[in-house]
């Protein structure tokens, strides 16, 4: 083979067959498929990157031997190709189209002849390059004579379409390159570098970009190929941007992806990132392209945020073991009821609890996370465990959680349903409080005063919780354990002293039956004068029954004693019976403010302040006071006055009573004119006095 007298030199972007056209046209071949068979060189063969092709056209046009390293297209496979170094693909590089840039042609031709100056560079028939990223305009498309075997021939496609290629330089519109075009631009003619991206292969990275950006800017529903070309071309740059910033912005940005989505996070969330995880995912062969990198980070990501169960095929393999547990699963493993389980996430801070009462989850659970639960849970008892371990009813266990000796694991107070749990530890060093160091006592027990702490109550009159609190505060020392046996309801202690060491508050008043025996009435005469409220009662604590009862409170009853005394009262200061007493009051007018039948006798304390109106027996003595016949009209109208002002203001009185408390009034008026006036005025009995002096 000769070298060539006409020779042309190499662009860096120039590829075999592109220079070879030129060089074509150069020596005046008719086509570039003619001038190759005249040199000798088979095109197909220099098409599909064959190496003796290669150094025939190497050492014709005199180039150097590391020509056409970054930019020789060798075949691989039917889908895959090579340019130089990097992996091309079907879908990524455009084989029969041919797109150009007409302001850097129109920059190469410089107004000289056009047949063998324009060069066509390698990253335009790039499908994802659609803008030159030197002059920011748009590639177009040079159309294909109808010879088959013309779409070889790159110089001669071009100038036969010179003219419209000018003219579209002259009236192109700006059309910036994207970042990821830029990037494609400029990596197709150099060595790979460190970067992260540039370890992935070009038609991963293309697809990879295209899909995440798809998934950022229209969700994970959105199917790319449904994008408008603007969208689509908008997408590959977002998703090239992420990549292009490394690993940590592509966790990052799937993180943010997985916080806005409801289904992604929570108590069982799973991955759901539409086309760009069925991509990564995806073992079909006609992809031909390897996502290894952009799938160990998303991998490793998945692993570390969803619970996958062992096993489980996490992006086309395979997990060894669990890393991380969805909340039904650490329920399953921890080996609790999911109600209960929650419980013990929002006390450990691992969850929160909203205001419907609902648990979500803060955070991923760890598989070390959930063997610390279950390792705590064997270490908590409910409360019917907690009961049985102390040997008392759960009612009872209540009563000493209540009073505060026997506290939860931790503030529960978030709990829907109060069922509280607790430390082993606790509770056995409770109960070691308790029963530690006692004497082992018989089944039976010889001293009657020492009783079972479960018996205790009744005789006591008192529950569980004070008598523990009595003793875990060394007031009382239990005397024993029934049988040895370390449990509550085996304890022995003394009734009586406990009865001594009960706390005992002042009583507000007296119980139903003390108070109407201090008083002197009987309990009917109580029941009146409550209703007519010269008594009040209060339902109460009793320190001495340890019940709620009703008791008199003492008030009342001092406020009543101030005022009134009962004929029981003033027969205890005398010898004399209450009956002779009464007749002796009766005698001498004085009559009981409460002399209802069957009703104890009350008087005013004023009235019976003279002891010799009882003491003394009545003598019967002159009539005393005017009789009515005798009486001035005058006289009479102001007697008649003053009787019913009296009656009205004393009904209890009678006739004999009204008269001689008018007459110390000042009134002269024999019992006989009372009665006259009584009668006259239908008030002769002391019903009837009554009545009228409740309706007045």
């Amino acid at each position: 083979m000769i070298r060539l007298a006409l020779t042309l030199p190499l662009s860096a972007y120039e590829y075999p067959v592109a220079y070879l056209s030129r060089l074509a046209r150069r020596n005046l071949a008719g086509s570039v498929s003619r001038f190759a068979e005249d040199v000798g060189i088979d095109l197909s063969a220099m098409a599909r990157g064959d190496e003796i092709s290669l150094n025939q056209l190497r050492y014709m046009a005199g180039l150097e031997p590391d020509a056409f390293l970054f930019t020789t297209i060798r075949i691989a496979s039917a889908t895959k190709c090579f340019a130089g170094k990097q992996v091309l693909h079907r879908e990524t590089l455009t084989r029969r189209d041919l797109y150009v840039c007409p302001c850097c042609l129109k920059e190469n031709h410089a107004g000289q002849d056009p047949k063998w100056r324009p060069i066509h560079r390698l990253h335009w028939q790039l499908k994802h390059v659609a803008a030159c990223d030197r002059h920011a305009v748009r590639l177009i498309a040079v159309p294909q004579k109808n010879d088959p075997g013309s779409y070889r021939d790159v110089t001669a496609r071009i100038s036969a379409h010179w003219d419209e290629i000018i003219r579209q330089a002259s009236r192109e519109e700006a059309c910036p390159a994207s970042s990821l075009e830029s990037y494609l631009s400029g990596r197709l003619y150099r060595p790979l570098g460190d970067d992260w991206v540039d370890q992935i292969e070009i038609p991963t990275l293309c697809k990879a970009a295209e899909l995440l950006g798809s998934l950022i800017q229209h969700g994970k529903r959105s199917r790319f190929l449904a994008l408008t070309d603007k969208q689509q071309r908008q997408a590959a740059e977002v998703g090239f941007d992420v990549f292009a910033k490394g690993p940590d912005r592509l966790i990052s940005t799937l993180e943010k992806l997985r916080r806005s989505d409801p289904e992604m996070v929570g108590n069982q969330p799973h991955p759901q990132f539409g086309e760009f995880q069925r991509f990564l995912a995806s073992s079909k062969k006609s992809l031909s392209t390897n996502t290894l990198p952009i799938r160990q980070v998303v991998r490793e990501y998945f692993v570390s945020n969803f619970p996958f169960k062992g096993g489980s095929v996490v992006l086309g393999q395979a997990l060894p073991e669990r890393k991380l547990h969805s909340l039904n699963s650490a329920c399953i493993q921890v080996k609790r009821r999911l109600e209960f389980f929650k419980d013990m996430l929002v006390a450990d801070g691992l969850a929160t609890q909203g205001a419907a009462g609902q648990v979500v989850l803060t955070g991923p659970l760890t598989v070390e996370t959930v063997e610390r639960l279950r390792h705590q849970k064997d270490r908590l008892l409910f409360e019917n465990e907690t009961a049985k371990r102390l040997g008392i009813t759960v009612e009872s266990f209540r009563t000493l959680v209540a009073a505060g000796l026997l506290r939860p694991r931790t503030d529960q107070s978030h709990k829907q349903k109060k069922t509280f749990d607790f430390w082993v530890e606790d509770v056995d060093a409770f109960k070691e409080a308790l029963c530690g160091n006692l004497p082992t006592l018989g089944s039976s027990l010889k001293n009657s005063d020492w009783e079972r702490i479960s018996k205790v109550p009744v005789r006591a009159n008192c529950n569980l919780a004070e008598i523990l609190e009595i003793i875990v505060k060394e007031k009382i020392k239990p005397k024993g354990l029934l049988n040895g046996k370390s449990r509550l309801d085996h304890l022995v202690i003394s009734v009586s002293e406990l009865r001594a060491a009960l706390p005992k508050a002042e009583n507000p008043g007296l119980p139903r039956i003390p108070a109407f025996r201090h008083l002197g009435i009987s309990n009917a005469t109580l029941n009146w004068l409550l209703e007519q409220e010269y008594l009040s009662s209060v339902r109460c604590y009793n320190s001495d029954s340890r019940f709620v009862i009703e008791m008199v409170t003492w008030k009342s009853m001092a406020d009543f004693q101030e005022s009134y005394v009962t004929l029981a009262h003033v027969s205890r200061k005398t010898e004399l019976v209450p009956g002779v007493i009464y007749n002796r009051l009766k005698s001498r007018g004085v009559t009981p403010v409460v002399d209802e039948k069957g009703l104890s006798k009350c008087y005013w304390r004023t009235d019976v302040q003279d002891p010799h109106l009882y003491l003394l027996p009545a003598k019967p003595g002159p009539r005393t006071g005017k009789l009515w016949s005798r009486l001035s009209p005058e006289e009479q109208k102001t007697a008649e006055t003053a009787i019913l002002d009296m009656t009205l203001l004393r009904p209890a009185l009678g006739q004999v009573g009204l008269s001689r408390k008018l007459q110390r009034e000042g009134v002269d008026i024999s019992d006989q004119g009372v009665r006259s006036v009584l009668v006259r005025h239908d008030l002769a009995t002391k019903d009837k006095r009554k009545n009228r002096a409740n309706l007045s």
